[in-house]
Formats: structure tokens, sequence, C-alpha cells
């Protein structure tokens, strides 16, 4: 004979949703303006024929053909290695938009995420990290000096909101799992509310 819901279930199950709903609407607001802020950084002539949004069946793609734009002013396609940066922008907006993708796969798992889904996501936060440094090391060493300079505090927004993302996709990978497949320790490690000082996160998949 099956079991009515009790209150108490009602309460979870409500907690466990709302959670799972701010979670991954937050990553992928987080991920989208990611991707609008390096779109405002390299930009194409005519910015109207070009939308960086998340969530198509392709990643948005850089032509061959834009400028860097810093605070007001415009760096022209001649001042700077133009296929490098490109092809550094191209990368970090297919990991975006591979990030995108992750986040509904990891929420349409359900309560316990696939440990496919899980582990995927968690490389992705890392390759993300890693695309955004290579794009900014790109940048920096494309452009002339006096240029770089006053480029560095543009990339400071950009690398923020890729740091305001990773932890976003930390809250879909907590909502999206059960307590036993992850533990958290004292430690070296990430910051996460309700603790003093920094904490070690251990993530198990299976």
């Amino acid at each position: 004979m099956a079991t009515e819901p009790t209150r108490d279930d009602d309460w979870t199950e409500s907690i466990r949703e709302r959670y799972q709903t701010h979670a991954t609407t937050g990553a992928e607001d987080a991920l989208q303006a990611v991707a609008d802020a390096v779109g405002e950084f390299v930009a194409p002539p005519q910015p109207s024929d070009w939308e960086p949004e998340l969530g198509g069946e392709q990643p948005p793609g850089l032509s061959a053909e834009f400028d860097v734009q810093i605070d007001a002013g415009t760096i022209t396609s001649n001042e700077f290695d133009v296929e490098s940066v490109r092809t550094a922008a191209n990368e970090l907006f297919e990991t975006l938009q591979l990030l995108a993708t992750g986040v509904d796969a990891i929420s349409a798992a359900g309560d316990a995420a696939t440990a496919d889904a899980g582990s995927a996501l968690f490389d992705g936060i890392r390759l993300l990290q890693l695309d955004v440094d290579r794009f900014e090391q790109t940048v920096v060493d494309s452009l002339p000096e006096r240029l770089a300079t006053a480029a560095k505090s543009t990339l400071d927004r950009i690398k923020d909101k890729v740091k305001r993302a990773v932890g976003s996709l930390w809250n879909t990978l907590f909502a999206h799992t059960t307590l036993d497949n992850w533990q958290v320790s004292g430690g070296i490690g990430t910051t996460l509310p309700g603790f003093t000082g920094n904490v070690t996160l251990a993530l198990t998949f299976d």
C-alpha cells in the first residue's frame, strides 16, 4: 500500500524545487552575462547582426572582421592580432555554450544528477577558467603595451562576471546532487555561505 505524502515531504520537495529553479536560472543568466560582456569587448562592425545568445544549436561565433572596445574607445583590427583574439574569443564562447547545455542536462537529470552530467559540468567549470585566462593573455599579448594596459580594466570586469558564473555553476551542481554525493571539510578551498573561512569540497559522481 502506497504511503501518502506527509507535510514534511511536501516541504522538502518545495525547497528542493525552488533551489533547483533558482540555481538553474542563476547559472544561465550568469553565463549569458559573460557572453554579453565578451561580445561588447570584441565588437563586430554591425552589432545588430550578431547576438551572443546562449542555448541555440550553434555557439555564438566571431567573424573575421571585428574591433576591440575599451571603455569609449575603439581599437581597429590593424592594431592587434585579429586571428589570435578571434580564436580565443570563439573558444570562450563555445565553452559558455557547452556549459549552458550542461546546465540544461544536469537540471533534466532530476534530484540526483547522473555521473556523466555532474562530472562533465565539473570539468566545464575548470575549462571556463582556463579559457578566460587564455583569452585575457591573448588580448594582452596582441595589443600594444599602451592599449593592453587600458584593456586590463575591461578584462577584469569580464573576469568578475566569470567568477560569478562559476559560483552559480557550483550552486547548480549542489542543487542537483544528493548529500551523499559530496563532502565538506575544513581547509583551503572554496568559501561557502554558513562556513567560517575556507572549506574543501569533495564531489563524488557514481
